[in-house]
């Protein structure tokens, strides 16, 4: 070992310590191992000689991509780990190539950890597909860009689908399923995520898309069965207090199906609409402004329908606007169409159907 740390640069000797760390932190068995990318033929995951221990990484390996390596999965291949990180310098380029398309591929299952850790630059192209990790799918303290062909399947789930604490580009599809922890969430954003392309959350015990910062959607956004737990008043899209969420002119929100208590969307912070919004099929409200400074601002068109408690409900303080572009909807609702609590603010321009 003094042989081997005397030969690599001082990069690698990190990694190299910090390998030993993950192997303490991540729980392998008798053939299992941690691989650190060092590249030194190519920057490619399928060459065994660019990994230490010798040997592309296997089902039972975890994975770290350290110092300011760059590697690249290569259209056509399926690569294989137990846990991935990539380190702050670092990247990981899922590939494809479009004649013929042909997408690289990335397999993470059953991690005792977070699935993938990403403190660099993870881009994608091809298919990442993360099922069954104790902690999150994705836990996000760089960039993520899943590009117009890249496909990001999030399944089976303890705790939240993607934990986003810098920032994430989807121009793809992003799909996140059963992350039915006690207290798992589809999507916690903390930070920016701009929707180019299709996000869908299904089946999620508490709530689908936490917007703690900066959500903003130009394409689609599909919430099906969510607050399946419950308890708690999870909703499928909740802003929150120090957050906002904009819908652009082609975005589409929709929302189905919740549990007993969560509304479908619930504001605490900012919710400005250009474009569609839909909400059905609940057993609870369609649409809560919940604490004092709450607003909502609608041009584009809301709808609310086939819900049990109020389409809308604009709790004391809160304010909803809706300008002469705006089009709200609310049909098929067991309670009041909109309930207004005292010092809550309404100014309705429009077009406004509620029966």
């Amino acid at each position: 070992m003094k042989k081997l740390l005397k030969s690599c640069s001082p990069p690698y000797i990190k990694s190299l310590l910090k390998i030993f760390f993950i192997i303490l932190l991540v729980p392998t068995s008798g053939t299992s191992q941690s691989k650190l990318f060092l590249g030194v033929v190519s920057d490619l995951w399928d060459e065994p000689n660019n990994w230490f221990p010798n040997g592309v990484p296997t089902a039972n390996d975890s994975v770290l991509i350290a110092g300011s390596s760059s590697v690249e999965i290569p259209p056509g291949h399926v690569a294989f780990a137990r846990y991935v990180e990539i380190d702050d310098a670092a990247s990981l380029l899922i590939d494809n190539t479009l004649m013929p398309l042909s997408r690289a591929e990335l397999n993470v299952h059953d991690s005792p950890t977070h699935g993938l850790l990403n403190h660099g630059f993870l881009s994608n192209k091809g298919i990442l597909n993360i099922s069954q990790t104790v902690l999150h799918g994705i836990h996000n303290l760089g960039i993520v860009h899943n590009m117009l062909l890249g496909r990001i399947l999030i399944d089976s789930i303890t705790s939240d689908g993607i934990s986003n604490s810098d920032s994430i580009h989807n121009q793809g599809i992003v799909e996140i399923q059963n992350a039915i922890g006690p207290t798992s969430a589809g999507l916690l954003n903390f930070e920016s995520f701009l929707n180019e392309g299709r996000l869908i959350i299904d089946h999620v015990s508490q709530n689908g898309l936490v917007s703690g910062v900066m959500f903003e959607n130009h394409d689609s956004v599909i919430i099906m069965n969510f607050n399946q737990n419950g308890t708690g008043p999870y909703a499928a899209l909740d802003v929150s207090n120090t957050g906002a969420c904009i819908n652009q002119a082609t975005g589409v929100i929709a929302i189905s199906d919740g549990g007993p208590i969560g509304s479908g969307i619930g504001i605490r912070g900012e919710l400005v609409n250009f474009g569609s919004m839909i909400v059905q099929n609940l057993i609870n409200a369609g649409l809560s402004l919940i604490v004092a400074g709450a607003s909502l601002l609608n041009e584009g068109f809301i709808e609310v329908m086939n819900v049990t408690l109020a389409g809308i409900n604009l709790n004391t303080f809160t304010i909803y606007t809706q300008t002469s572009a705006g089009t709200l909807l609310i049909s098929d609702v067991t309670g009041d169409g909109m309930v207004v609590e005292l010092g809550a603010e309404v100014d309705l321009e429009g077009e406004v159907d509620i029966n």
